[in-house]
């Protein structure tokens, strides 16, 4: 046990370039000793701690710890009619690789039928809807994260569903038609 301290100062010299030129400003920032022999030692065994830290902490990637992401939500047609189907697209983005995973589509806080856990393509999610009444929809998007990027939920996208137009025929089973004869319209 005593030799440990001396073969990890051996293996972890300071170097002037590289990982080591940290340790080695921490090794200069160690008070002077008092010149006694386990006074020494002690800095040393101090110094080859702190090298390797500095090391660990330069070569090692940090666990759990991932970017922002922005996620937004646009739409194929707005304002849309009653019945018309309507292709919601959620875009994530955040700085580096493409995000992956997937996004839940919510309308006023309540998950969209067939629109949940959509999986990404290109850094997009889609959902398609025929079935939003006429009112405005307060759509949002909720990205699921990946090991590159946090979880995000979109600012509130308004998707207006109007009234559809309807058209009003009216016909007659005899036209002309003669005072007293049935008449089915």
């Amino acid at each position: 046990m005593r030799h440990l301290p001396l073969v990890l100062l051996h293996h972890l010299t300071p170097r002037r370039n590289g990982p080591g030129q940290a340790a080695a400003a921490a090794t200069h920032a160690l008070p002077r000793t008092s010149g006694r022999p386990g006074a020494r030692r002690a800095a040393r065994v101090l110094t080859a701690v702190a090298m390797n830290l500095v090391f660990l902490a330069q070569s090692a990637p940090l666990v759990g710890a991932v970017a922002p992401s922005t996620t937004t939500i646009t739409s194929s047609v707005n304002p849309s009619v009653f019945g018309q189907s309507v292709t919601l697209t959620a875009t994530v983005t955040g700085v580096g690789p493409a995000p992956t995973g997937t996004v839940t589509f919510q309308d006023a806080g309540v998950n969209i039928a067939g629109c949940i856990a959509r999986a990404m393509a290109a850094s997009k999610a889609t959902c398609v809807s025929a079935t939003l009444a006429t009112a405005a929809h307060s759509i949002t998007g909720i990205y699921s994260g990946d090991v590159n990027y946090s979880t995000s939920t979109s600012a509130a996208f308004t998707q207006t569903v109007n009234q559809g137009s309807t058209t009003t025929t009216l016909g007659s089973s005899a036209n002309p038609s003669v005072t007293g004869q049935t008449v089915t319209f």
